[in-house]
């Protein structure tokens, strides 16, 4: 019996009524399969023998699930979106079939409606894993030390330049910095001398009297009371592998001989660009072992991962860039964030993986789509053509 972890949680809209949950049953379910929730055999259920009055249902996995009486039976399928139901089992009556009665059944409010479909070992594997080897904290109280250095290295390569450099972190307490953090922008002014250089010059800037209000006037005194003429603060954003952007340290500059200018500031953007490079480099690990694809829809895939290496890279992953490699096609470099994780008998992990962001070549995404069309069409034909031949060989009803 394989055990998952769900890492990432459903929206789910629970079926209060169980005669609502026997009708979809019988009405939805009388000649077509289910599957048993996370079994990586793929294995079908099939229902029979409706009873009204108890509310009771057989379902029979032939022989591919073994448990005992009063365990729960998780079954599901997609419907215009995903549905699962919980079968109470009250009694094997032979191995793999079980009489069980409804205790519950939920369907999503979002989700994939894309068919997923197992495919066979040839047609399709994944490879060119690139994981990260530390889980970077971005509050700043969990950074690997590696990453640490490489900002030492970084601020104590440019303090020479300027009279004043710091790469510090965000601190809540600060309402400057923390607007930083939440907006991704730049404080810059130019002459601390000149009031007409305090406003903002593009909507990149922050408006730091806006901002502060009072405090302003403050702040701009104190910094002038120690010589300086100019300040500019660029946030450090690290990019995550879903593209999402997150504002996790600042650059800040100030000077007391010459005027901050415009260059300064996109001169220092494009070193915080590079500094990010460094850190992900550093802290990315790339391995080229080829790991089974077990299904794969539009909206994600299950993975078999049997490499000692990998193992100890994903599980502590939120998710990785990979590339998909069909048979006879050009490789997808895709990202994968992580649903959710298992293992089966033979110590391999299993992982659910849900497609986001985008990849470093263009267009992936309408790849994986012009591949897996002529594949979703040819397995909804045996889908199909399975369930005619299910109903041609059931007895007519009397």
């Amino acid at each position: 019996m394989i055990n998952f972890t769900e890492r990432k949680k459903r929206f789910f809209e629970e079926i209060e009524s169980k005669q609502e949950i026997f009708l979809i049953l019988k009405e939805k379910f009388s000649s077509a399969p289910m599957k048993i929730k996370y079994d990586i055999e793929d294995n079908e259920v099939r229902l029979s023998d409706f009873s009204e009055i108890e509310l009771a249902i057989t379902v029979d996995t032939f022989g591919s699930y073994k448990t005992t009486d009063g365990h729960v039976l998780i079954c599901s399928a997609l419907l215009d979106k995903y549905f699962e139901v919980e079968f109470e089992i009250k009694k094997e009556i032979e191995p793999g079939k079980f009489r069980c009665l409804i205790q519950g059944a939920r369907r999503a409010t979002s989700g994939r409606s894309d068919i997923r479909f197992r495919v066979k070992p040839g047609d399709v594997y994944a490879t060119n894993f690139r994981v990260s080897k530390h889980s970077i904290d971005l509050t700043m109280f969990k950074l690997p030390t590696g990453i640490k250095v490489i900002l030492d290295q970084f601020a104590t390569h440019n303090k020479s330049r300027f009279d004043f450099f710091e790469i510090g972190y965000f601190d809540k307490k600060d309402t400057l910095l923390n607007n930083m953090k939440k907006t991704g922008n730049s404080f810059y002014i130019e002459n601390l001398a000149n009031p007409d250089t305090y406003a903002p010059i593009t909507d990149e800037f922050i408006n730091y009297s806006d901002l502060m209000a009072d405090e302003a006037n403050d702040y701009i005194y104190s910094n002038k009371e120690r010589n300086f003429k100019s300040i500019l603060i660029v946030p450090i954003v690290y990019i995550t592998p879903n593209e999402q952007s997150i504002p996790f340290a600042y650059i800040k500059i100030m000077t007391k001989e010459r005027l901050l200018s415009i260059d300064d500031f996109l001169k220092i953007k494009e070193h915080s660009f590079k500094l990010i490079d460094r850190i992900r480099d550093a802290n990315t690990q790339f391995i080229d072992k080829r790991q089974s694809i077990l299904d794969i829809s539009r909206g994600g895939a299950s993975l078999k991962i049997d490499d000692p290496e990998l193992k100890k890279y994903l599980l502590k992953a939120k998710g990785f860039i990979f590339d998909l490699v069909f048979k006879l096609q050009q490789p997808v470099t895709i990202y994968g964030e992580i649903k959710f994780t298992g293992a089966d008998d033979h110590k391999n992990i299993l992982l659910g993986l849900s497609f986001s962001g985008n990849s470093s070549r263009k267009n992936q995404m309408q790849h994986l789509y012009s591949v897996l069309k002529p594949m979703e069409i040819n397995y909804k034909k045996k889908l199909i053509e399975q369930i005619r031949r299910k109903q041609a060989q059931s007895p007519p009803k009397t």
